[in-house]
């Protein structure tokens, strides 16, 4: 062999640098997509999961209702209604009912010992309790201090003695219409207070 001529090993041409730039980007991209792949088909697995734990979980609840509902027992129930809507009614009746004793007895402290009534008529005319009584009384002196007594109560109020007359005894004969006072004559207001429990069936000495 000549010693004049040597072997290198040295490749004549580099690397070219972009050929190694492209490399890399290509499998940085490749690691990027199967990342996002694999977390997309993990996320389809959780949504898959969860709603399966959704579906279970309503139907669980559903039947909670089921048991609920049968625990209160329907019948009972729709019965209560019933009951309850029949006492919603009978309260409304009794706060428009009209109670007329309490008239009648406001009318016997009220009127004098010479003036006496023979008729009456009790009627409700625009929302005011009006009644219509004809009487007589010993003179018209009486009709006036009687007019006089029923303007100093307030429950009988606009009170007017008309159509006054003599009668064979010499009396004297009126007719009267006057408006009530509303509260004096409704049922709820004239219902006795409810006795305790403790004072049920106790004596005014304070034994049973």
């Amino acid at each position: 062999m000549d010693p004049k001529v040597t072997t290198s090993f040295i490749p004549k041409k580099p690397l070219q640098p972009q050929a190694l730039v492209q490399s890399r980007a290509v499998g940085a991209l490749m690691l990027v997509s199967i990342a996002l792949l694999v977390l997309s088909i993990l996320a389809a697995g959780g949504m898959f999961l969860y709603q399966g734990y959704l579906g279970k979980a309503i139907a669980a609840q559903g039947a909670a209702l089921d048991r609920a509902e049968a625990a209160f027992e329907p019948k009972l129930i729709r019965d209560l209604s019933r009951l309850n809507s029949r006492i919603k009614e009978s309260k409304q009746l009794l706060a428009g009912h009209v109670a007329i004793s309490p008239f009648f007895e406001l009318l016997e402290k009220t009127t004098l010992e010479n003036v006496s009534f023979q008729s009456f008529d009790f009627s409700v005319q625009g929302g005011k309790a009006i009644v219509s009584m004809k009487g007589q009384a010993r003179s018209f002196a009486d009709i006036a201090l009687q007019s006089d007594t029923f303007g100093k109560t307030q429950q009988i109020r606009d009170s007017i003695f008309s159509n006054l007359n003599l009668d064979q005894t010499g009396n004297v004969v009126f007719s009267l219409i006057a408006t009530i006072d509303p509260s004096l004559t409704l049922y709820k207001n004239n219902v006795p207070a409810p006795i305790p429990a403790e004072n049920r069936g106790v004596t005014p000495g304070g034994t049973l």
